[in-house]
């Protein structure tokens, strides 16, 4: 058993958005993003399925041709294989869980 929080060690980096590996298991793994307002993740796919939680702020989450806002304690799922990116409309701290 381990028991971790989000909200610890919060840096924000005015450089880069910041991803950090929470927790990492055989069938999932629990990544913590620090996202400053207007910093951008590129648009990418990924091999899984994933679920954005968005603990605070606001984000713009871009699906292929779509952007759907997002805001604090909203929640989104995406299949594997999408073209997605994402954009912090405020500083945001979201949870990203991938299903391996």
């Amino acid at each position: 058993m381990k028991i971790v929080s989000f909200n610890e060690n919060l840096v924000f980096n005015d450089d880069r958005v910041d991803i950090y590996i929470i927790i990492e298991k055989s069938h999932s793994k629990e990544m913590r993003i620090l996202i400053r307002k207007d910093q951008t993740l590129k648009e990418h796919t990924t091999p899984h399925v994933i679920i954005l939680h968005v603990l605070e702020g606001t984000i713009a989450f871009g699906v292929e041709d779509k952007i759907v806002m997002l805001n604090k304690n909203e929640v989104i799922t995406l299949d594997k294989n999408i073209k997605h990116h994402l954009k912090g409309k405020t500083d945001s701290i979201v949870r990203l869980t991938i299903f391996k």
